[in-house]
């Protein structure tokens, strides 16, 4: 038997834990119908192919519990913290421990794949690790705003004179994560019914404190620099 250089070994590990690290990515046979499919031919290809991106979501968020609950166990029998964590969840898993928090936050905030598939329903990962951490953390837990966005609130209670009225606020910057996240928020919140009532409070609860605790900030500012 030959023994394996150490590079190769490294390498080989890391591809086991997250895929080829060479970035290349092998696509599957996704090909669009030809120019003579009929309409009906074109209706069954869609429902095929949105049926089948349903179902990968799901197999993606139920694999993404699953390798946060072993993750937890795996930080409590180590003990790691901080930077060596950080080189342990790059060496070991092939990604950050960034990453790996958005695993377990599934794996606190569900206690099964079940429920969390009932309660996330078609979201995405980054919109399923949202709601779970404001499950986790309904009371403290806030969503930081982009920094450039205008409060629509007012001063608080005092003496000083009003402000003058503030420019329109202009539409914030967003990337295409926040502005995905945003569109899918609007989504799902729109397909929930009364069942949901507990979740929606809670995050509405985290967006007016969000918004009241950033307007508070700028008038507590404002008042300090006329002093």
């Amino acid at each position: 038997m030959t023994k394996r250089e150490p590079a190769e070994n490294g390498a080989s590990k890391k591809a086991s834990a997250g895929g080829r690290r060479d970035g290349k990515v092998t696509a599957g046979n996704f090909k669009p119908l030809p120019k003579t499919a009929t309409l009906d031919e074109r209706a069954a290809y869609i429902r095929k192919h949105a049926g089948a991106a349903k179902r990968c979501r799901r197999l993606e968020l139920g694999y993404s519990w699953c390798a946060g609950v072993e993750i937890a166990k795996v930080k409590n029998l180590t003990g790691l913290t901080g930077k060596e964590w950080d080189a342990h969840c790059d060496e070991t898993f092939g990604f950050t421990s960034r990453h790996a928090r958005d695993f377990t936050a599934l794996a606190k905030a569900f206690s099964t794949v079940e429920e969390m598939l009932n309660v996330v329903k078609e979201a995405s990962f980054a919109t399923a690790v949202v709601i779970a951490r404001s499950l986790i953390h309904p009371e403290s837990e806030t969503i930081d705003p982009p920094d450039d966005t205008k409060p629509d609130g007012t001063d608080g209670p005092g003496d000083d004179p009003p402000p003058p009225p503030p420019p329109a606020a202009p539409t914030p910057d967003r990337s295409r994560e926040v502005a995905d996240l945003v569109d899918e928020i609007q989504r799902i919140t729109g397909q929930m019914g009364d069942q949901h009532l507990g979740l929606l409070r809670r995050v509405h609860r985290l967006l007016t404190a969000s918004r009241k605790g950033r307007s508070e900030s700028k008038g507590n500012a404002k008042r300090r620099k006329t002093k």
